[in-house]
């Protein structure tokens, strides 16, 4: 990582400073290391932060198959660890670490969750969760991606590899998307840039373990694309800007979670309920999210549950308890990981002197289902 470019301060004299002028093209980046590193007469290494070695990768799929009894496999471990990196972890307080970690061999090994349960750290349960589910194939397993909200799903990574499906890496973040392509194709390049020596130590750990597991081809994801287009309503000027896309909104998917009959699904982020609307930077582009819920067979109509519209230069308007009128439209909805999902929804907001018209129509995929 490289540390922020130090500010040279300029005297207080109030003449007019000369005007900007663009960096030639070839010419040295003004923030790099390099540049800094010349301007204070420093060595360029200085200015970035040290990259320690990942650990050794070894192979997955040899550990389990050497793994004997929970007992053996500590003795084995601790024994092998270093005096020094023994000292901090000893420091830090986990002298259960190598047990912790022989339990992620054995759940693994066995395919069993529970055997997970006894780990200290959550991280690392987690961790074991995610194994077992991606070792058994059982993507139904895979750990919450936000611990206690369903809406959320299931850590996209996890389900992908657990569902022998690489298009469902899709419903990874972007900063994480490569990694989880990587794991699932055992193909290295596909790490990013910023974690690289870890995702590739991690495809090398998994790769002869997964290999042979892929499952039959699916059919393509839909590509995810969205558009909100919101004018005035009720003498209301219009926003400065009327169509906005929202393909950064359902890049990921969706998560279909079903209560008491109903299916619901989020599109956007929404504010936790109660919480005091916030206000929208002049400089923000517009956004939308809301909350469908449905019971009927397709097509049909869907319940507009929760919305919230933010307009730059304003207080989001939250639905509800501002009122509108809403109708939601869907033509598609694949009750299955990887189906695709299309839906519009469309009505008034709130009221004058701060009512708007709005369409929303998203096309996308499902991510996740419970």
């Amino acid at each position: 990582m490289v540390i922020p470019a130090v500010a040279i301060a300029s005297g207080c004299d109030k003449r007019e400073r000369p005007p900007h002028q663009e960096t030639p093209s070839g010419a040295a980046d003004p923030v790099s290391p390099e540049r800094i590193a010349r301007i204070l007469g420093k060595d360029a290494a200085a200015f970035v932060a040290p990259e320690e070695p990942p650990p050794n990768a070894g192979d997955l799929k040899g550990d389990l198959e050497r793994f004997t009894q929970l007992d053996a496999c500590v003795a084995e471990r601790a024994a092998a660890v270093d005096p020094v990196l023994g000292d901090a972890l000893l420091g830090m307080g986990y002298d259960m670490f190598a047990r912790d970690a022989c339990r992620l061999l054995e759940a693994t090994k066995t395919r069993d969750a529970r055997r997970c349960a006894p780990i200290e750290a959550s991280s690392l349960r987690m961790r074991c969760e995610a194994f077992v589910a991606m070792a058994a194939g059982t993507p139904d397993a895979c750990p919450l991606d936000v611990g206690g909200d369903r809406s959320r799903g299931r850590d996209a990574t996890c389900v992908a590899i657990a569902a022998r499906d690489v298009q469902l890496c899709a419903g990874e973040t972007p900063a994480k998307r490569g990694a989880c392509e990587a794991l699932a194709s055992g193909d290295e390049k596909k790490c990013g840039e910023a974690d690289r020596r870890t995702c590739a130590r991690t495809a090398s750990r998994w790769k002869t373990m997964l290999a042979g597991a892929s499952a039959s081809p699916a059919p393509a994801l839909p590509a995810p694309k969205g558009t909100l287009t919101i004018h005035g309503a009720e003498g209301t000027a219009d926003p400065p800007q009327a169509v906005t896309d929202l393909s950064l909104d359902v890049d990921r998917g969706i998560v279909l979670t079903r209560e008491m009959g109903q299916v619901r699904w989020r599109v956007g982020s929404l504010q936790e309920l109660g919480a005091v609307p916030h206000s929208v930077s002049p400089g923000a582009r517009p956004h939308i999210g809301f909350e469908l819920s449905m019971a009927r067979d397709l097509p049909g109509d869907a319940k507009v549950e929760r919305l919230q519209l933010e307009i730059p230069g304003g207080i989001a308007i939250v639905v509800p308890p501002v009122r509108a009128s809403l109708k939601a439209r869907v033509t598609q909805l694949e009750r299955r990981r990887g189906g695709g999902a299309h839906f519009v929804v469309e009505g008034t907001i709130g009221s004058a002197p701060r009512a708007y018209a709005v369409h929303v129509e998203v096309t996308t995929f499902v991510r996740d289902v419970f």
